[in-house]
């Protein structure tokens, strides 16, 4: 039980120091949503969806790695080429910086958790151990 323990605190420890993170992603995501939505840009998932919702979903998977641009292909002149720097930046940013700041943050988070385990464990069973004792 111990190890699981440990991996439970560290979980909890972790996404308490990525809330903040993870805000800021869901921010950044929608801007992104509102930029392509404003230099129209229209995704295949549209005829399921409102404009906005698709190009959240969109703009999601870009975050998250996908990195298939033929929508932007479609777009002319200046829309064209804002939409691939958008895609460029939200490529670069949220793949390359923001998932190693993520990576850093959890890494830290561990390695304290991972200093403190004999007393965090002791200090979350004292109380079963006093109410059986």
């Amino acid at each position: 039980t111990q190890k699981f323990s440990f991996m439970v605190i560290s979980i909890i420890a972790c996404i308490e120091k990525i809330v903040d993170f993870v805000i800021f992603l869901f921010l950044l995501i929608i801007f992104f949503m509102v930029a392509y939505t404003n230099i129209g840009f229209i995704p295949d998932q549209v005829d399921k969806q409102n404009i906005y919702m698709a190009n959240f979903f969109k703009v999601f998977k870009g975050a998250m790695g996908e990195s298939q641009t033929d929508e932007i292909d479609v777009l002319n002149g200046g829309s064209y080429w804002t939409g691939y720097i958008l895609y460029l930046f939200l490529a670069f940013f949220t793949t390359i910086v923001y998932m190693n700041i993520l990576i850093a943050v959890v890494s830290d988070e561990f390695e304290k958790v991972y200093d403190q385990k004999d007393e965090e464990l002791l200090r979350i069973r004292l109380p079963y151990i006093i109410k059986h004792w």
